[in-house]
């Protein structure tokens, strides 16, 4: 009892010295490292063209009666600082600049590019064969294939006008590679 207490009254002496002490904030110096992670890959994308996927002029009702072809794209992986792939991935965000109609990024919409990791996804209207926005398309990377083969689609979404029928439209498809 009496080394307890002993140790107690040590510790609140020493406690109460250091509150005697002032420090002098502008002296502090912190250093901070920052260490680029080894995994580090470049991430590039190939479709009609690097970094592009040009479906071109497509008449809506090719759309609406999917009639339309997937246009493959490759994702690659290149200038790896290591072959070391654990805990790595590739995540995918969509955009459009028709974010009232597209359903690349909401589901609920009209129409818009879907990407599917299947060729034969062309009469698919389910969700679940395609890719959504904020999904992760590629794990299990494997140090002696840095290339993944995906597909994307201009679609109608199932029981929707499917409009508008003519004008411009651009869909932004963002490939991420992430370390964990």
């Amino acid at each position: 009892m009496k080394i307890v207490l002993l140790k107690r009254k040590i510790l609140s002496l020493f406690i109460l010295m250091l509150s005697f002490i002032s420090f002098d904030v502008q002296s502090v110096e912190f250093e901070f490292k920052v260490t680029v992670d080894k995994q580090t890959c470049k991430l590039s994308v190939t479709g009609t063209s690097n970094n592009e996927v040009d479906f071109g002029s497509i008449q809506a009702s090719k759309i609406k009666n999917n009639l339309v072809d997937p246009i493959p794209i490759k994702l690659l992986l290149t200038d790896c600082k290591t072959d070391d792939f654990s805990d790595t991935y590739v995540k995918m965000a969509a955009k459009s600049t028709l974010n009232t109609v597209t359903f690349n990024d909401d589901i609920t919409k009209s129409f818009g590019i879907r990407v599917s990791e299947s060729e034969t996804a062309i009469q698919s209207n389910n969700d679940a064969d395609f890719i959504k926005s904020g999904d992760t398309v590629w794990t299990n990377i494997d140090k002696n294939n840095l290339e993944k083969k995906l597909y994307t689609y201009v679609k109608c979404k199932t029981g929707t006008a499917c409009e508008p029928e003519a004008g411009e439209f651009f869909s932004t498809l963002t490939f991420s590679y992430y370390v964990d």
